[in-house]
């Protein structure tokens, strides 16, 4: 507990010596160092939105992928029960066999 009030203490420190430093600064200075904070939050918002349209394309790319092959397994389950009612179903055979793989 004791290097948990130490740590904080230290930090509480760090942000005010800094904060009193950011007063003493010229107004020039001051606006130089916020104009770049806003850039810097600028770019990691830029960096986030095209992020965010990479994920939702890659998102919509595999929800097509799904749909394609929804479709191809729903048709390969209609044909095998289709043969399995034309020619009934053979306990032995390599077709049940691969189904229970």
């Amino acid at each position: 507990m004791e290097d948990f009030e130490r740590r904080w203490c230290d930090a509480i420190y760090w942000f005010d010596s800094n904060f009193q430093a950011l007063r003493f600064l010229s107004p020039l200075a001051f606006g130089a160092i916020c104009s770049l904070a806003i850039i810097l939050v600028f770019c990691a918002w830029v960096y986030v939105i095209r992020r965010n349209n990479a994920f939702k394309r890659r998102i919509q790319s595999l929800t097509d992928e799904l749909a394609v092959v929804q479709q191809k397994y729903e048709g390969e389950v209609s044909w095998r029960k289709a043969a399995d009612r034309v020619f009934g179903k053979q306990p032995g055979s390599a077709q049940s066999a691969d189904l229970v793989k």
